[in-house]
């Protein structure tokens, strides 16, 4: 196990700890999922892979106008 993994488990870890007791197993994997989907968008963003405000909404006038 590398040095990135053990940080994704402590993460993972510190979210179910965060968490409300009584709360089930889809809560806590929706938990790790959305921490998961947020980790990928920054790690896209330190690389330059996003685009910015107005190239989304570009893309959706495009969009809506078909």
């Amino acid at each position: 196990m590398n040095r990135l993994d053990i940080s994704i488990k402590e993460k993972a870890i510190n979210a179910i700890r965060a968490l409300p007791n009584g709360i089930g197993y889809d809560d806590i994997m929706e938990e790790i999922l959305f921490l998961s989907k947020v980790d990928a968008a920054l790690k896209e963003r330190e690389k330059g892979e996003y685009l910015s405000q107005e190239e989304v909404e570009a893309q959706l006038k495009r969009k809506w106008q078909q």
